[in-house]
């Protein structure tokens, strides 16, 4: 980490901690953000998001998609600062316990813990029209569907993937979309069982939500 960006962390962190803290690295995402666990001994853990401008990320669709989420009644980390000039954030900390992670120790939690993340899936389910999310209709899964082309098929075999993905996706009805999630699944998701119903599935790497197909 750069000498000024760390200068913004640690005043981003005293500006917004009473306490003495300590930090230490947590594994990224696909993108250029970074995550920080902050220890403070008398209060519980946080996460810093480092997200900063000069690699084009923005906070804005993160803020966004957890104001949405909660709206709803899932679980989304509760935000407690905010820098936007700097592209920080802190908030909640939901632990350790991915559902991937739950699943490989003990396979018996399998079936519980995927039928609370479908029950938290169908609430996105509910048709959205009036959200300010990018849309995910046909065209954009057509061109999705180029990464696996690329990675995957052999070049005569392309042009054949792309063309019966748009053919499929132009049967479907597109007349009640609703939110999107491309990231969810088990190593995005989070046991929190001290919480009630869908809330129990906590959310992570939501900031790419859209507005789709609910299949």
């Amino acid at each position: 980490m750069g000498d000024i960006r760390q200068q913004n962390i640690d005043a981003f962190l005293k500006e917004n901690l009473t306490t003495e803290f300590s930090i230490q690295p947590l594994a990224g995402d696909a993108s250029s953000r970074k995550y920080w666990r902050i220890d403070c001994p008398t209060e519980q853990a946080l996460i810093l998001m480092d997200a900063p401008h000069d690699n084009v990320e923005n906070l804005a669709p993160f803020l966004n998609v957890a104001s949405i989420l909660k709206e709803r009644g899932l679980s989304a980390p509760d935000i407690l600062a905010v820098n936007h000039e700097h592209g920080l954030i802190l908030m909640e900390d939901f632990g350790n316990d991915l559902f991937f992670d739950l699943v490989k120790a003990d396979p018996s939690l399998e079936q519980k813990l995927y039928i609370h993340a479908i029950d938290a899936l169908k609430v996105l389910w509910s048709p959205s029209t009036d959200l300010d999310l990018p849309a995910y209709g046909p065209n954009e899964m057509t061109d999705a569907v180029h990464l696996v082309e690329e990675w995957y098929c052999q070049v005569p075999t392309q042009d054949t993937v792309s063309k019966t993905a748009a053919q499929c996706l132009d049967k479907l009805d597109w007349s009640n979309p609703a939110i999107v999630l491309r990231d969810y699944h088990a190593q995005n998701l989070i046991w929190l069982p001290e919480r009630d119903g869908i809330a129990k599935v906590g959310q992570l790497d939501f900031q790419d939500a859209a507005i789709g197909h609910t299949y």
